[in-house]
Order: C-alpha cells, then structure tokens, then sequence
C-alpha cells in the first residue's frame, strides 16, 4: 500500500515513472542512465 500511494501521488503530479528491477547496483544505475539519456534527446 506505501508503494501505491507514492506511484500514485508522483504520477498526480506529472512524473513518469520507471520501473529499476531488483539487480545488481551498477545494473541499475546503468538502466536509470540510459532511461536519463534516451529522454533528454
């Protein structure tokens, strides 16, 4: 239910979410990376 409720209030406010599997940190920090990358073009 916490989780829901911050999905909730960030997709209100406009954010679009991405979803970070569980992994690896270099992993994940390479996915959030190139999800900032491929937005800003």
């Amino acid at each position: 239910m916490f989780e829901r409720i911050h999905e909730q209030s960030y997709r209100r406010f406009g954010y679009e979410l991405v979803d970070v599997p569980a992994g690896p940190v270099a992993v994940r920090a390479a996915l959030i990376s190139d999800t900032i990358a491929q937005t800003a073009k």
